[in-house]
Parts: C-alpha cells; sequence; structure tokens
C-alpha cells in the first residue's frame, strides 16, 4: 500500500503517521504539507513518513498522485476562529480543493480518498444524538466547508474509486506540532500555567472529543477496509462526549486546579453530540482506546518540558490564528493563503 498524507505536518499528522506505520505497515508513506505551521513544533519529530514536500494541495497534480493508493485529506483552514478570518480561503481550501483534489486523485488511478471532515457539520445538538442520516446544520465557515466537501465528493465516488469521509469529533492530545487552541488542550495549558480553568461559556455545549492517536486508528481502519462508493461515519465515543463543564470539571481534578464557569450563555453555540454505532458496528476492530485521564496526563508531562513556550500561549505561535495572522502581515501569505508567489 502507498499512502500520502496531504497537511502531513500539521497537528495530526505526526501521529496519525506513525499510528498508521506501526498499525497497517504501508510500503511507502508520504506527507506533503503547505509548512504554514512547521516552525511552531515545540520539539523535532522523528518522522514517520518516507518523505515529506513542501507543497499546497491546490498544486498537487496527477504525475504525483499517481504514485499512491490512498490519499489522506487532512490539509485544512482547520478551525472556527481561523474560518471567520479566512472565510474565502477556507472554502476554496476546505471543499473546493479538496474535491479537485479527489477528482486529480481519481484520474490518476488512485483507489481510495478519505476525507478528513467534522462532526461539527451537524451544528447546535438538539434533540438526543446525530447519525449519520440526520440532517446537517453547519453553523461556521469551518462546519460548512466540510460539509460542502462531503456533498461534492460523493459524485465522485464509485466501484473503481471510493471515498470515505470520516467526521471526527474534536480532536485533542499531544503531538509535537501541538496546537493549544482546541478545548481539552487549551484546558491543561490554562490548568499549569495559571492553575485554573475557566469556561466562558455556561458550560452546556456538548464536544465529543477524540484523541489524535485514535484518528490514526480510525485513518487506519479506512485506508484498507473493503469499500466502494462513497460512505461516511461519525467517529469518536460516548466515552469522549462531554460539556464543555463536565470537560473543565475532569482536567481540573486530575490536575488539582479549581474550575469556574462564566456563566455566558450565549458564548456558544457550538454544541452537537453525535451517534458512533456505524463506526462501533463496522470499525470494531479500530474503535478510540485512549481514555481522558491519560491523555491529560501524557499532556502535563510533555507540556511540562516545554513551559517557557506556554507563557501567555495564547498570544503565541501555538495558536494557529495567530500564525496565519502574523504570515499575512509579512507578506509571506497572499489573502487565499498561498505562499507569495508561489500560488496557482
Amino acid at each position: 500500500m502507498r499512502v500520502l498524507l496531504v497537511g502531513g505536518n500539521g497537528y495530526l499528522g505526526p501521529v496519525v503517521g506513525a499510528t498508521l506505520r506501526k498499525l497497517i505497515k504501508p510500503d511507502v508513506l508520504d506527507a506533503m504539507d503547505t509548512q504554514w505551521f512547521t516552525a511552531t513544533a515545540l520539539e523535532p519529530w522523528r518522522e514517520p513518513f518516507s518523505s515529506i514536500g513542501e507543497i499546497d494541495k491546490r498544486e498537487i497534480g496527477g504525475d504525483i498522485l499517481r504514485r499512491y493508493d490512498v490519499v489522506v485529506d487532512f490539509a485544512a483552514v482547520s478551525n472556527d476562529p481561523m474560518s471567520a478570518d479566512f472565510e474565502a480561503a477556507t472554502m476554496e481550501i476546505n471543499h473546493q480543493a479538496a474535491v479537485d483534489l479527489a477528482r486529480r486523485a481519481k484520474a490518476a488511478g488512485v483507489k481510495r480518498f478519505i476525507f478528513a471532515s467534522s462532526c461539527s457539520i451537524y451544528g447546535s445538538a438538539g434533540d438526543g444524538a446525530k447519525s449519520e442520516q440526520d440532517p446537517k446544520g453547519p453553523l461556521t465557515a469551518y462546519a460548512k466547508s466540510k460539509w460542502a466537501g462531503e456533498v461534492d465528493l460523493e459524485p465522485l465516488a464509485d466501484e473503481r474509486f471510493s471515498v470515505i469521509a470520516l467526521r471526527f469529533a474534536t480532536a485533542c492530545g499531544w503531538s509535537p506540532t501541538l496546537r493549544a487552541d482546541l478545548v481539552l488542550n487549551d484546558f491543561v495549558a490554562t490548568a499549569l500555567t495559571e492553575r485554573k480553568i475557566l469556561v466562558l461559556s455556561d458550560g452546556t455545549p456538548w464536544r465529543p472529543l477524540i484523541h489524535t492517536k485514535d484518528i490514526g486508528r480510525a485513518v487506519a481502519w479506512a485506508s484498507q477496509v473493503a469499500q466502494e462508493g462513497f460512505a461516511a461515519y461519525n467517529v469518536g465515543s460516548n466515552a469522549w462526549t462531554l460539556t464543555i463543564g463536565e470537560l473543565a470539571k475532569n482536567v481540573g481534578e486530575i490536575l488539582g486546579v479549581p474550575y469556574e464557569i462564566s456563566g455566558a450563555a450565549n458564548a456558544d453555540k457550538r454544541s452537537y453530540r453525535v451517534a458512533f454505532d456505524k463506526y462501533e458496528a463496522t470499525a470494531s476492530a479500530w474503535l478510540p482506546q485512549e481514555k481522558v485521564g491519560s491523555a491529560v496526563e501524557e499532556m502535563r508531562e510533555m507540556m511540562g518540558k516545554h513551559m517557557d513556550r506556554f507563557v501567555n500561549f495564547r498570544k503565541s505561535n501555538l495558536i494557529r490564528l495567530n500564525v496565519l495572522r502574523a504570515k499575512l502581515a509579512a507578506g509571506e501569505l497572499d489573502s487565499r493563503l498561498f505562499v507569495r508567489g508561489k500560488g496557482v
């Protein structure tokens, strides 16, 4: 098996790549990435990839793609604050470029395209957990881009080119290219630096979470499962579905710090619960294995080695939006988030 991880040098890439190496041992495992965030890495990491190329996914041509059996698309403007600042670029990269990449991959003879989608496409929680067939109500540009990507990817799938959309829960957990702008990671960093956790809502929004290693397990499964046509799966677990208030309480108890709920009921309308029954029934040997407690303890240990980087971390390059704004201001990126002078 020859696998290409597009967006492989971001938060997820090192962990997902290492997990693929361990579980399915692909003959070739390459990464391609814009390298927007390479300089933000907390520590050097042993590359699980055969090679890493510096290229925007909008520019990956068939001459490259024909080398692979499986293409995994992780390259995205990857959270709600970034998509609010760069809405047009979000739609271009997350939606249009994903579909164009899949179209070129199919023409080049790639057999499978794995699209990193999101549980946020369901929008507000409403009543009960949302299954894959339930109506979608994305609230943010990021969520809208992921749902639009799925809609336009589905018609490309057939008996020779399968497309699997993995609707991931909110990512969390340690990575050498850590993001501190994810809820669990933020809570741990705040607890370690400020000795308390402050929840800026009323604590009631729901969040399903998934560890970086379990994202890797899902990609490993999707890379080799028998599948024709298009399929979408909610990927996460009920054990990791908590309200923001419950999550703050759990992290606080593990790290021995108090937590405070601000009570701002309208601060966060993003609340979603999803059903993972389909994934659990289909991928029973590949289900999430990590635990909240062990994830927090691992981050405590690893963050402790780099505490100087976490002082005022919300203003640092551990927050992806800060990096993009700085690169734009310095003229390193243009308004479409192309590396200036290199874009098509």
